[in-house]
């Protein structure tokens, strides 16, 4: 197998490591960002179809952590044309 390394610069303040990136690059491997797309909204609609008579308190931040990850798997499949 080849080894390929590309170079990625971040904020110096960013969380990011190494093994992120790695467990990224595995996770987008095994499933394309389209097809984990589509299962998280799945997931995301069954949930507020089992739940909709009492969203716990909390729905407002899962509803934006949901809209953050699949704006992100939509840009990264964008990117990855």
């Amino acid at each position: 197998m080849v080894e390929i390394r590309k170079k990625f610069s971040l904020p110096e303040e960013s969380k990011v490591t190494q093994e992120v990136i790695e467990q990224l690059d595995n996770l987008i491997s095994f499933s394309s960002p389209k097809a984990l797309r589509k299962s998280l909204l799945k997931v995301y609609l069954q949930f507020i179809i089992n739940e909709h008579e009492a969203l716990p308190t909390d729905f407002d931040d899962i509803a934006c952590d949901f809209y953050m990850l699949v704006e992100f798997l939509t840009m990264a499949e964008e990117e990855m044309r």
